[in-house]
């Protein structure tokens, strides 16, 4: 199938919205299968509502609450996600649920394509995926998310093509809302990220314009994220510890500090 089309990383997930505030969705069938990751628990049935994988908190870490919250803020800014539930076995237990995708694309097409620079029919470097890459950045770096990897996405069916999702950020830290700090050396996005930028190039624009996406989100916006997750995901203090940061001067300050490292590549 064809994925070269500039609106493949735009185009919205339908329904997406529906999902804060759902019922959870009911574990029917739960099959046995080795981790894929640290945080991984297993892939289930549930009932009509399709196939997904699962994931649960593991050492201490808030793998269901960050994936929420880091694919809740990344669907309404535009970056394309995996549709995803809260799942619920029969014990009342919930995980993060993302929705198997059923594809013919191997995580191999993913990493080739990812790592072949695009070209437009006068056989120059297509800007489209650099474009879009560059304003994930922002919002990894934002959110702090040290683990963006090559492998982090995915291809998801989409009509006659393919459109690449965004996957993995269970390892953002949500207490970095309110710090100005970004401490990204070393770390496996900032690696990856230079590996991808060789290969599409970087576009500070299209990062600052989703800094500019990121400024306007509603503090409301902000509080549905956290209200649509189950209680026990996060305390309480934690989620009115993001509430103050983003309705304070704390998300201001990373913001600004954001716009800096990226205009100067210094976060790069």
């Amino acid at each position: 199938m064809p994925h070269d089309g500039k609106d493949e990383l735009t185009r919205a997930l339908p329904g997406a919205d529906s999902q804060l505030g759902l019922f959870p969705a009911r574990i029917t069938t739960r099959y046995p299968s080795s981790p894929v990751g640290k945080d991984y628990a297993f892939l289930c049935e549930a009932g009509n509502e399709g196939t997904f994988h699962c994931k649960t908190d593991s050492l201490g870490k808030l793998a269901r609450a960050n994936e929420w919250f880091g694919q809740s803020i990344a669907y309404h800014l535009g970056i394309p996600v995996p549709e995803f539930r809260v799942i619920e076995d029969s014990d009342g237990e919930t995980y993060f649920g993302s929705r198997e995708i059923i594809s013919t694309a191997l995580p191999m097409d993913v990493v080739h394509f990812l790592s072949h620079p695009k070209k437009d029919e006068l056989g120059r470097v297509a800007e489209w995926v650099g474009r879009r890459l560059s304003g994930l950045t922002a919002l990894d770096l934002l959110l702090g998310n040290p683990d963006r990897t090559i492998q982090n996405f995915v291809f998801v069916p989409d009509g006659a093509t393919r459109k690449l999702c965004a996957i993995d950020f269970a390892d953002i830290d949500l207490k970095l809302l309110s710090s100005d700090r970004f401490p990204i050396v070393g770390t496996n996005t900032m690696l990856h990220g230079r590996f991808l930028r060789s290969r599409h190039g970087f576009f500070a624009d299209s990062a600052l314009e989703m800094v500019d996406r990121i400024e306007a989100v509603p503090l409301g916006l902000i509080e549905g994220i956290l209200r649509g997750m189950p209680d026990d995901w996060m305390g309480g203090d934690q989620r009115n510890d993001i509430v103050d940061a983003w309705s304070g001067n704390q998300i201001a300050a990373r913001l600004s500090a954001l716009r800096t490292g990226l205009s100067d590549e210094s976060f790069l």
